[in-house]
């Protein structure tokens, strides 16, 4: 078996202590950032705060609904879907709608993660600009088809910028230049 990875930059988690830290995910982009929760169901005192907004097309596309059920024992935890069904009694809309709900005590002393599809992250870091969060204070992931992992088969490649080698966690001041 033959193993390598991981590339690029992840989320630079150090930077998050004692920090207010929101949590954004569409879909799948749950999946890069649930060990980031993790860490912090384990050491909850790292950070000053965590919010997760959870959001996906219907009920039946939820992924780990066990973890976000213990998520929400100890974080603010808001789980959303496009379009419900007859079965379900939760939120029904795209996360956008419930930023200016969040209760966001001091922006500059905030960190947004932004994970999901590109137009969901797109209008989603815009939600947070409106708030006063600072572009600098938002990080996004661009989880693009890498191939080769190493800058050579320009699967990735957003203008000039390799995915695969420069991100794929970029600050928003970055990211908002990589148009998809």
């Amino acid at each position: 078996m033959f193993i390598r990875g991981p590339y690029g930059y992840g989320f630079p988690v150090e930077s998050f202590k004692n920090k207010n830290v929101v949590i954004d995910a569409g879909g799948t982009g749950l999946a890069p950032v649930k060990s980031i929760i993790n860490r912090y169901c384990k050491n909850p005192k790292e950070i000053k705060k965590l919010n997760i907004l959870v959001g996906f097309k219907s009920p039946k596309d939820i992924l780990f609904e066990d973890e976000i059920k213990k998520w929400k024992e100890k974080f603010d935890v808001l789980l959303t879907v496009d379009n419900g069904d007859e079965t379900w009694t939760g939120n029904i809309d795209l996360i956008t709608k419930f930023i200016p709900d969040l209760n966001i005590e001091s922006p500059d002393d905030t960190i947004v993660i932004v994970v999901g599809p590109p137009m969901m992250m797109k209008f989603t870091c815009l939600e947070f600009l409106k708030r006063g969060i600072p572009e600098v204070n938002i990080c996004v992931s661009f989880e693009r088809k890498m191939s080769c992992g190493i800058g050579k088969c320009r699967h990735c490649k957003i203008n000039e910028t390799y995915v695969c080698l420069e991100g794929p966690v970029f600050n928003y001041t970055k990211s908002k230049q990589l148009l998809d």
